[in-house]
């Protein structure tokens, strides 16, 4: 575990993580001064509070539609799977039949 250094909206923090998972840290600071600045410059409130919490919902949102584009892909992965399987077992089986038939 180390002590990190990052700035969130001008003001500092030190975050202790474990080093594996630094630049994790560094790239969700740098995210969130993004979403932080895109807040400020688009919406009339400069009230940190405000903006966090408009930054915490536009964040949950893009991860709740992540999760679920990961759900229909993983579905969609499984089912082309199934069909994968089901025709190497048709074909096995056709091999099969026409092998024990000579």
């Amino acid at each position: 575990m180390r002590r990190n250094t990052i700035q969130i909206s001008d003001k500092t923090y030190h975050v202790i993580c474990p080093e594996e998972k630094e630049s994790n840290l560094i790239d969700a600071a740098i995210l969130l001064n993004e979403k932080i600045s895109d807040i400020q410059n688009n919406h009339r409130t400069h009230k940190l509070e405000q903006i966090a919490i408009m930054v915490a919902l536009n964040l949950a949102n893009d991860l709740l539609i992540q999760n679920n584009q990961n759900k229909t892909n993983f579905t969609t992965t499984n089912k082309h799977l199934t069909q994968l399987h089901n025709k190497i077992e048709l074909i096995l089986t056709i091999k099969n039949t026409s092998s024990s038939c000579i």
